[in-house]
């Protein structure tokens, strides 16, 4: 009894909110863990053969119960045991195991962190969860905003970035004690059509400076204003491939596109004369990026994400590895796909302009 109190009080709403949201967007990782056989019928929707522990099952049928992913909830359709266990992602852990809420919790919550999820990222609720579908329009923001950022960041000249190209992005840096984006080298970002619609922030400090202050270490942020703690949700960078806007200038003769993971991927690519890229803002391509490319008439993808050691994360995948598989299913046949091999461990920004000509020969223009 006190361990359920302990774990329940600490457990708000809000966290539990949190857990279903990465477990509903994992929901095939789950199912294949608890030795569930479910079909992908496509457009968020799992069905499965029942195998709930109220009943014995329904034998072949696989169609008993399904998973709705655009809700994150599921219905038993022969004996709605969902009425009776809850029909969220708890309520569906605890039917099929036979375990109360704070096993179930538990099990929940190391089963994705097996798998190397941060149970601390915000992400979208059910309903916005394939925002990515569609092509969102951001209202522009205001021009002037930019000129409160300090300009020449010493932290990329150190690393010999250069200036010119700084520059010419508008980077700049923001230092504000209590605002969203302080200590950050900040990047303006802009639609394919060119429109201010928010910034994304690189920190200068590493990890232990987070580490020492008890905080979560955050590479980069992204949101609509830099001085300002973003609402949830009010930055889709589903709908934004940076760079894109001058990127499209050399698509009509080429046809060919470079994707990074981040604008200092890129930065160095301009440095190398290289201008037909675009950076997703980490690794997740989602389906309205394939309606831009497809608008610009893009044939060839070429895919430059960071090239980490699978080592180094629990479940032997990196980062660039998942989005490209993620890419490849989104992508289908509408593209030439091309995976760029990067050296091990090491992204476009950390290489030499010579490196990058010899690797993106044929394709940079």
């Amino acid at each position: 009894m006190t361990t359920t109190m302990t774990m329940t009080s600490r457990l708000d709403n809000d966290k539990k909110r949190m857990i279903r949201n990465h477990a509903n967007r994992n929901i095939a990782y789950l199912l294949d863990r608890l030795e569930v056989e479910f079909d992908d019928r496509g457009d968020g929707l799992i069905q499965s053969t029942c195998h709930c522990l109220q009943h014995s099952g329904d034998g072949n049928n696989r169609t008993a119960w399904s998973w709705r992913i655009d809700l994150g909830k599921w219905v038993c359709w022969t004996h709605h045991c969902e009425e009776s266990r809850g029909n969220d992602i708890f309520g569906l852990v605890s039917s099929i195991k036979g375990t109360n809420f704070v096993e179930t919790v538990k099990w929940i919550t190391s089963t994705l962190e097996a798998k190397d999820v941060d149970l601390d990222e915000e992400v979208g609720d059910p309903e916005n969860l394939h925002r990515g579908n569609k092509l969102h329009v951001h209202e522009p923001l205001a021009e002037d905003n930019l000129q409160f950022l300090n300009p020449d960041p010493q932290y990329l000249l150190n690393r010999e970035f250069d200036l010119e190209v700084l520059r010419s992005y508008e980077v700049g840096m923001w230092s504000r004690i209590g605002t969203y984006m302080h200590d950050r080298v900040v990047f303006p970002v802009r639609d394919h059509d060119g429109h201010l619609v928010g910034y994304t922030g690189r920190t200068v400090h590493p990890e232990k400076h987070f580490e020492d202050r008890g905080l979560k270490y955050m590479k980069w942020v992204h949101g609509r204003h830099y001085n300002r703690w973003p609402q949830r949700g009010d930055l889709f960078t589903s709908s934004i491939l940076y760079n894109l806007h001058r990127a499209k200038r050399y698509l009509p003769l080429s046809k060919k596109l470079i994707l990074v993971e981040g604008p200092l991927d890129g930065m160095k690519l301009e440095e190398a004369g290289i201008h037909n890229w675009v950076a997703t803002l980490g690794t997740s391509f989602c389906h309205a990026h394939r309606t831009l490319l497809v608008k610009y008439g893009v044939t060839d993808l070429y895919v430059a994400y960071d090239n980490d050691d699978p080592d180094k994360y629990k479940d032997g995948q990196s980062p660039g590895e998942k989005g490209w598989l993620r890419m490849s299913r989104i992508v289908g046949d509408l593209f030439n796909l091309h995976r760029v091999d990067l050296p091990a461990g090491q992204d476009c920004g950390d290489l030499r302009t010579e490196q990058l000509l010899e690797i993106f020969e044929g394709i940079s223009c």
